[in-house]
């Protein structure tokens, strides 16, 4: 016997959702206008994590190590540019602040 899928009904959430101009980064805000807001922030680049593959099991480890020298590259790179960003945002939430 199949059982219809049944989809439960969550309590009313509300999403804002902004993307980079280059569409790599994307943060995702959910229940934005409540007291503590929800923040998700991914980078595109790092969603393919390193594997491995090959006709049999060296060649699969093999290319699993291979793969994993540009995954750290592209790590450090969005940490760097994520780290860049909150500078340039503490800056800017500095230089308000003694504006007021």
């Amino acid at each position: 016997m199949n059982n219809p899928i049944e989809w439960q009904k969550p309590e009313q959430e509300r999403q804002v959702s902004i993307q980079s101009k280059d569409g790599i980064w994307r943060v995702i805000c959910s229940n934005y206008d409540s007291p503590k807001p929800d923040f998700f922030l991914t980078n595109s680049d790092l969603l393919l994590t390193p594997h491995g593959t090959g006709h049999d099991y060296r060649e699969a480890f093999e290319s699993f190590i291979a793969s994993c020298e540009p995954y750290i590259e592209k790590i450090r790179l969005a940490q760097k540019a994520a780290a860049e960003h909150l500078k340039q945002m503490n800056r800017t939430a500095e230089e308000l602040h003694h504006e007021i």
